[in-house]
């Protein structure tokens, strides 16, 4: 008897990922032996296979396959045109830290590959402050301290490895010999320029000025790469602002980011090209440096423009072009430069607004309320987390590293004193059973015991202990956690990857496994703790779970 003969077309790269029939390479087809044949899915439900002469079956992999199993894979065209598919069990990418000793000064993690501010749950970075600003369960942007301080770690640590060799001093390149902008401005009172050197100074105010006071940001010495802005302004009077025009080198329209002072709007879309960030009223006669990162500022105008238009933004690196920037109002303005990044005056604005912004109980609570576990577990407006606890910490311990300003050293050691208050009385300790002791990412009451951020806080309480050269206090609490680590461990293993947390104990609910990148988060913070103790146990369980994500699985009996 004759079989009937299946027809398998040939897919290119990208209609293969999206699953779909290459109907104009049809003429490509290769015949095989192939019959189909109906599978039934644990006797619920049927789809179409192939099976051949082996008796081997081939289950469809975007019908079926991938959903069933939780998996991904795609369609790669080489350059000899041939063709081969990847399959893929986890979308885990796998960071191995590069140190084999932690140092406390050195990088934090692998943070030097993070990008905070571009994340898609952050609404904008303060003009004022420098800091960004969540959306992050909110629809009103606050600061949320686990985010502020995930941006300053992140700008330490690419400080180390990407330098500032290199700033565009733009003051002196526009100024140095008469021209049209050098007429708007003027030289400062001796007075006023005490503080600053190379100031000059503008008036729009009275008498009314001809020129207006702008410079040029657009010049062929400035390499493209230079989109961070850098000055330092004295307002003479209330309302100072400054507006920033830039062009995107896809669509060649011009934008401008208007930065005002006499609004404390976190951001707002004025029209299709026009952005407005809020200053907040600045006080006269003091000087203050702003730090804006182009390339960002203009992503969260157009991500708010693609919100309007439903469109999701996208402006890829070296789209823009700096125009200029201009000031209304009385003022000066001096040390301005265009350059490539400005790590470092990010990470010092995030320890200065730890500084600034800690309560009296030493903590950075979270102003918005957070609701999980289908409305079974919330914590109200206030609330403390050990995570933004530790974070906190690492922050301030390397701003007093670099410094050597006590203000940073001071506010670390008062952040200790929530890792002792129970959650129940608004702290965020609680203890697993009743007996094991438990720093609280979110302090639940049961508890959740989330892992990830209870690893966070056991760093940043060591790296508080090696600034304060082994404080019998901050020690204590840092050995407490790594003992209760190590009792619950085991617990969170599922034999094919992780659990996020534990409380589906408390609720008796099912378990809340970790996706795959919080069980990479999980494989490298083990080896961090690895690198820092050299307990065998986080070294043998992130090699599990590293296979774990890879496809093994632990032995049945």
């Amino acid at each position: 008897m004759r079989r009937p003969v299946v027809g398998v077309p040939v897919f290119d790269a990208e209609e293969a990922g999206r699953g779909q029939r290459n109907a104009a390479v049809a003429n490509r087809t290769a015949s095989f032996a192939f019959r189909s044949i109906a599978c039934d899915i644990n006797g619920h439900r049927k789809i179409d296979c192939l099976t051949n002469d082996s008796a081997e079956v081939f289950m469809p992999f975007h019908a079926f396959i991938k959903d069933y199993f939780q998996v991904s894979g795609a369609m790669k065209i080489h350059g000899d045109k041939s063709a081969s598919f990847e399959f893929m069990h986890s979308s885990a990418k796998i960071h191995r830290p590069t140190f084999k000793s932690y140092l406390t000064k050195g990088q934090f993690g692998h943070f030097g590959n993070y990008n905070v501010a571009e994340r898609d749950r952050v609404r904008c970075v303060n003009a004022a402050s420098g800091i960004p600003m969540s959306i992050q369960w909110s629809a009103v942007p606050y600061f949320y301290p686990v985010q502020v301080s995930q941006f300053g770690l992140e700008h330490y640590s690419r400080s180390l490895v990407e330098p500032l060799d290199h700033v565009f001093d733009l003051l002196n390149a526009v100024f140095e010999k008469e021209n049209v902008e050098k007429t708007a401005f003027s030289r400062p009172q001796s007075s006023t320029s005490d503080a600053c050197k190379n100031a000059w100074c503008f008036n729009t105010l009275s008498p009314p000025s001809m020129a207006k006071p702008m410079i040029s940001l657009s010049r062929e010495d400035i390499p493209t790469t230079f989109t961070t802005l850098r000055f330092s302004l004295l307002p003479l009077s209330w309302n100072v602002n400054f507006t920033i025009a830039i062009r995107r080198l896809d669509t060649s329209l011009v934008y401008r980011l208007r930065y005002s002072s006499t609004t404390n709007e976190s951001i707002r879309l004025l029209d299709d090209t026009d952005v407005l960030f809020g200053l907040g009223a600045l006080q006269k006669n003091i000087w203050h440096r702003f730090t804006r990162d182009l390339h960002v500022d203009m992503l969260h105008g157009q991500q708010l423009l693609g919100k309007r238009k439903s469109k999701r933004a996208k402006l890829p690196a070296g789209s823009i072009v700096p125009l200029s920037v201009s000031f209304d109002g009385h003022g000066c303005v001096c040390e301005a430069t265009l350059q490539p990044h400005a790590h470092v005056d990010n990470f010092i604005d995030t320890a200065n607004w730890l500084v600034e912004n800690q309560d009296s109980a030493g903590g950075w609570p979270v102003p918005v309320k957070r609701v999980f576990a289908n409305n079974r577990l919330s914590l109200d407006p206030g609330w403390y987390s050990a995570m933004a606890q530790g974070h906190a910490m690492s922050v301030l311990c390397r701003a007093f590293l670099l410094t050597n300003k006590e203000a940073y050293l001071l506010a670390a050691r008062r952040a200790v004193g929530i890792f002792a208050r129970n959650a129940s009385a608004g702290g965020i300790l609680n203890y697993f059973l009743g007996t094991v002791p438990w720093y609280e990412e979110y302090p639940t009451v049961p508890g959740t015991f989330v892992l990830n951020g209870f690893m966070y806080s056991l760093i940043g309480l060591y790296d508080l202990m090696t600034c304060t050269k082994n404080d019998q206090n901050i020690s204590a609490l840092y050995r407490r956690g790594l003992r209760s680590l190590n009792a619950l461990l085991p617990l969170f293993d599922t034999g094919s990857g992780s659990l996020y947390d534990l409380r589906h104990v408390a609720l008796q609910t099912a378990p809340n496994v970790a996706r795959w990148d919080y069980h990479s988060v999980h494989i490298f913070q083990l080896l961090w703790l690895y690198a820092i103790e050299g307990d065998q146990l986080y070294s043998t369980t992130a090699q599990r779970w590293i296979r774990f994500s890879r496809g093994e699985r632990a032995k049945h009996n």
